[in-house]
C-alpha cells in the first residue's frame, strides 16, 4: 500500500528535524523577516521588489500574466500561445519551431499553464541518448591474466 509523502518523511525522522529547526528559529527569533529587516531598509525592499522582471511574451514584447495561456521554450523564451501561433500560421515553414531559438516545442507539461519545449537535436534522435561504442577495444581482465600467466611461464622457462 502506497503511502503518504508526508508519512514517509516521519517514518525516515526528515519531519521531525525539521519541526526541531522551526523550533529553534522561533525560539531565538531568527526568522527570514527579521532578517530582512535587519539587513535591508523598507526603501530597499520595495527598490528590490520593483527590480523583478516580469515574464515578457518574446513575439508582442508584452508582459504576461499569470492567468494568460502561454507557451516556453527550453531556453526560457515566453510566448503568449496567441502570438505564437499567429507567427506559426504567418510562416508555415517554421511551424512549431521557436522563433528565437529554433527548438520544437513538447507535448504540453502542466507547469503553471505553460508548455516546455525541446530542441530540434532531441526530436530528430528521438529523445533517447545513442549508444557510442570506442574504437578502441579495452583489454578485459581475463585477457590480461592470459597475458601474465603466459609471460611468467616464459620468464620460468629461460631461468
Amino acid at each position: 500500500m502506497a503511502t503518504k509523502p508526508s508519512e514517509r518523511w516521519c517514518k525516515h525522522g526528515f519531519l521531525n528535524q525539521g519541526e526541531r529547526y522551526n523550533q529553534l528559529l522561533h525560539k531565538y527569533g531568527d526568522t527570514i523577516e527579521d532578517r530582512c529587516d535587519e539587513y535591508y531598509t523598507p526603501e530597499e525592499i520595495e527598490r528590490m521588489k520593483s527590480e523583478i522582471k516580469v515574464a515578457e511574451c518574446a513575439i508582442c514584447m508584452e508582459e504576461i500574466a499569470d492567468t494568460e495561456n502561454c507557451r516556453s521554450c527550453l531556453d526560457g523564451h515566453k510566448f503568449h500561445n496567441t502570438c505564437i501561433t499567429d507567427y506559426w500560421t504567418r510562416n508555415p515553414d517554421k511551424q512549431n519551431i521557436c522563433p528565437v531559438t529554433n527548438s520544437i516545442p513538447n507535448n504540453n507539461i502542466p507547469n503553471k499553464g505553460w508548455q516546455g519545449c525541446r530542441s530540434v537535436n532531441d526530436i530528430n534522435s528521438g529523445g533517447r541518448r545513442r549508444k557510442t561504442t570506442n574504437r578502441k577495444r579495452k583489454s578485459s581482465k581475463k585477457s590480461n591474466k592470459k597475458k601474465r600467466k603466459s609471460y611468467k611461464k616464459s620468464y620460468k622457462k629461460r631461468t
